[in-house]
């Protein structure tokens, strides 16, 4: 089986809590990666402290 494995550099506008949590999703281990309810509570967790910010105002018009 040949695995191929690819570098993807995040934005670097990219908030921690938004970079961890990608990265959290593409760990190799399946068992490791959040289930979609995680995502989304992270999410949610992550609306509520960013909504005032001007990357949440980015965000939110590629997702509405």
């Amino acid at each position: 089986q040949l695995i191929i494995k690819t570098i993807i550099c995040l934005p670097t506008y990219l908030t921690f809590c938004f970079c961890r949590l990608i990265q959290e999703c593409w760990n190799e281990d399946p068992a490791k990666r959040p289930t979609f309810m995680q995502i989304i509570n992270r999410l949610e967790r992550i609306k509520l402290k960013c909504s005032r910010s001007a990357l949440w105002k980015l965000v939110s018009r590629f997702t509405h």
